[in-house]
This record gives C-alpha cells, sequence and structure tokens, in this order.
C-alpha cells in the first residue's frame, strides 16, 4: 500500500458499483461514535478517475460516518493504475473475505465486472472473486435477469433463492430436455411466468420450485411412455402457462403416488441390505440372535398389517 494522506472527505466520490448498498443503521450509529471519539483508524482506499476525483474503492461506512461528522479530513490510500474494471476488482478482493454481501447487488457487480472484462468467464471471474464455480453460477442466473427482476431481488421483493431456483431447476432444464414444452421460451419468460404465479398466491417458497423440477425429470425419463408422458407434459406446460394453477396441486394429481413408491422401494433395498448384514454380524451370538428374531416378527407383523390396506 501508498503511505497515507489526508484529504476533505467532500472531494471524494462513492462508488457507483459497490454491491453493499444498504447499511445497518445501529451499525453506522456505533461507527460514528468510535470515530467521533479516536478518529478514523483505517484509511479508505481510493484512486484518480479520468477527471481527477478521488473515486472510492474501500470505506463507505467510514465516509458516510466522517461526512456526517463534518470531519475536514480522513486518511486514504490512492492507488494508482486503476480504472472502474480495476476498481471492481479491488472492491470484491477486500470485500468478500470480510463481510456477506446481499446476493442481488452480488449479481449486479458481477454483472458490470463481466461486461468489462468481455464476456461471463467463470474462470477469470473466479479468480478475481474467489467465489467458487457454483456460486457464481447462482449469480449468473440472477445477473442475466433484467432490471425489473433484478432490481426487487435487492429491494427485497423477491427472494434471490426464488429467482435462481426458478433459473437452475425449472427453466434451463425446461429447455434442455423438454423444448417442446418449454415451446421456445426463454429463462427469462419462464421466470416471469413463476413470478406471475408467486404473485398470484400459488407459489409460496421455493420448495415448489423443487418439485416442478421433479415434475420435468420425471417427464424427460418417460419420454419413451406417450401416454404417461403427455399427460406430465400437459401439466407442466399448464403450470408455466397459468398462474391460478398451484405447482403442489399438479405434482399431486401427477407423480405424487409414483415418487412415494418409488422412494419406498429404495428404502426397501436399504433396510434388507441393513437387515442382511445384521444377521450375519450377529451369527454366533444368542442373546443378539434373540432379540434379532423378535424384531424382525414385529416388523412383518407390521408391514403385513400395511400389506392388507393396499388391498
Amino acid at each position: 500500500m501508498p503511505d497515507t494522506e489526508m484529504v476533505d472527505p467532500t472531494t471524494i466520490d462513492t462508488s457507483l458499483h459497490n454491491p453493499r448498498l444498504v447499511f445497518d443503521p445501529e451499525d453506522l450509529a456505533r461507527l460514528r461514535e468510535s470515530i467521533d471519539e479516536v478518529g478514523i483508524l483505517v484509511p479508505l482506499t481510493v484512486y484518480r478517475g479520468q477527471d481527477e476525483r478521488l473515486k472510492l474503492i474501500d470505506g463507505e461506512r467510514r465516509l458516510t460516518c466522517a461526512l456526517e461528522l463534518g470531519l475536514d479530513g480522513v486518511p486514504v490510500y490512492i492507488v494508482e493504475d486503476v480504472d472502474e474494471t480495476e476498481e471492481l476488482k479491488w472492491m470484491f478482493s477486500i470485500h468478500m473475505l470480510r463481510e456477506q454481501w446481499e446476493d442481488g447487488p452480488v449479481a449486479k457487480a458481477l454483472r458490470t465486472l463481466a461486461q468489462r472484462i468481455g464476456g461471463w468467464d467463470t474462470e477469470k471471474l473466479r479468480a478475481i472473486t474467489g467465489l467458487s464455480t457454483q456460486k457464481l453460477n447462482g449469480y449468473r442466473a440472477l445477473a442475466e435477469q433484467p432490471d425489473a427482476i433484478l432490481d426487487r431481488v435487492i429491494d427485497g421483493t423477491f427472494p434471490a433463492n426464488l429467482i435462481i431456483d426458478a433459473v437452475q431447476r425449472v427453466a434451463q432444464p425446461l429447455r434442455a430436455d423438454l423444448p417442446d414444452v418449454a415451446e421456445g421460451r426463454s429463462d427469462t419468460q419462464i421466470v416471469q411466468a413463476l413470478i406471475d404465479k408467486r404473485n398470484a398466491g400459488n407459489l409460496p417458497d421455493v420448495v415448489a420450485l423443487r418439485d416442478l423440477r421433479t415434475m420435468i425429470r420425471v417427464a424427460t425419463e418417460d419420454s419413451t411412455s406417450t401416454a404417461d408422458a403427455d399427460e406430465l407434459k400437459l401439466a407442466i406446460r399448464n403450470v408455466i402457462d397459468d398462474p391460478k394453477i398451484s405447482i403442489e396441486e399438479a405434482y399431486q394429481d401427477t407423480i405424487q403416488t409414483r415418487i412415494a413408491a418409488d422412494e419406498f422401494e429404495k428404502a426397501s433395498d436399504r433396510f434388507l441390505k441393513a437387515a442382511t448384514h445384521a444377521v450375519q454380524t450377529v451369527l454366533g451370538d444368542h442373546d443378539a440372535i434373540t432379540r434379532l428374531k423378535e424384531q424382525l416378527s414385529l416388523l412383518i407383523e407390521r408391514l403385513s398389517a400395511l400389506a392388507k390396506q393396499l388391498k
């Protein structure tokens, strides 16, 4: 870092790209009291723009408090050879390890950064930001939405995971695996349809999107079984097209019983393996054999009672 300089805080411009858009009033109040008592202990980081004004990279809360307190000077590091692209890189490098940013503003900042490095390059963005590929994929799902949607994530109208799941669990597999159901719709158009469903009160949480993802998966697996697949595809198409149809009802009407049966079959297989292992383990231990036989007999009685209910 270069040497610290004292500058007038009114000569520093805040960043338009700062992913941290909202500051907790209580945190600001505590920081303001601390600065009023002992001053700014950690210098702000700035660079000089083409207009020769200082541009803030790190320290917006400290700058806000300094302006509110009417301080004449604040300590800064002035870094060289920085433009707006480098500014974004610096901000991610400084902040990501120190504090948690909200998903919406991060996605917006990443969108700007991707534009400045020539497009969304996951490897480059991973190297710059330190974010995992999985995280970046989630942010990309947000970043590629129009401002009309992304801004609603930023202001808290839509939860970020609702939009991410709508893209990753519904729109992308639907377009890739069931193009005849997607009917040429883009990710954003499918996301908007799900937002309309949420606004109509028929998409209460992201769990419903996971049920819709299961419907898409089963329809894909059943593509050779025309009757079942066609019925399920029609249900999926209706869910996407009609905001008044709930995913839960469509799931129950189509594949809920099949999924329950599949899960029971898997659970039965796991139990049989565990029981076989237990029997082989207790051979030679009379007391353990007796207990195991009692438990198996009781289990057989209970399963037989359940089987009678299915007749």
